[in-house]
């Protein structure tokens, strides 16, 4: 079995706190494809970011290969950013202490077959793009992992984009995902928009909510993506 990388994209709303508007798992799901059916555009693109390649793990995590882009974009560890495991450790991998609670279901360090968590916020997209349309003599020999890396955060910020609302053109969803860890994923009641807020105050899903359909956006610190891998 080979391994395959999964995503969730996340926004914070004015009181601090993460919401999860999309979780790559939910694409083969019933309820995601009762609302927006496969082999469309949206669909097309939402699953880009996924496609297993192995050059491309390496460079994100150090997964089934090496990140020949360091020390300028990145370490040997990858370019993703990681969090601190129980023990505390620095060289753990774990998503952010302050993760919504349907990514840390779905891609915690308690979650079957995840490994090699890490994140990165809008800002440190923008920034790792502006470097690679520059260019770097350093790079020169690895041309295949610049291009796949640009390619993924380009695909990345155009789902931020997507979801999220950008310039006043309103977003994709229209609110975070939030449900009941243990959901049936193949109930298209399920996971339940609003409706199961696990924690969430009726005002923050409002406040991120409005946000989004308004159109407002975030700034570059208010969104950042999610990823970890399995086998």
């Amino acid at each position: 079995m080979g391994a395959d990388i999964h995503y969730a994209i996340e926004a914070r709303d004015g009181t601090g706190r993460w919401h999860t508007l999309y979780l790559s798992d939910l694409f083969y799901t019933e309820w995601w494809t009762s609302r927006f059916p496969r082999n469309t555009p949206v669909s097309d693109l939402l699953d880009g970011p996924t496609w297993r390649h192995y050059a491309l793990f390496g460079v994100l995590s150090a997964v089934r290969g090496e990140n020949p882009l360091a020390p300028t974009l990145g370490n040997d560890d990858g370019v993703l950013l990681r969090g601190m495991g129980p023990d505390e450790e620095p060289e753990t991998y774990a998503l952010p202490a302050d993760a919504s609670p349907i990514a840390r279901d779905r891609m915690g360090e308690d979650s079957a077959d995840c490994h090699s968590q890490g994140w990165l916020l809008r800002r440190d997209l923008d920034a790792m793009a502006a470097l690679l349309d520059l260019g770097h003599s350093r790079w020169a020999d690895h041309p295949q992992e610049a291009a796949l890396l640009r390619a993924w955060i380009r695909q990345i910020c155009t789902i931020m984009d997507l979801l999220a609302g950008k310039d006043g053109t309103p977003g994709l969803i229209g609110g975070p995902i939030c449900y009941v860890p243990g959901d049936d994923y193949d109930d298209p009641n399920a996971p339940v928009l609003h409706a199961r807020t696990h924690g969430t105050s009726a005002h923050e899903i409002l406040q991120i909510t409005t946000r989004i359909t308004s159109g407002q956006g975030f700034a570059p610190e208010e969104l950042r993506v999610l990823v970890c891998y399995d086998n």
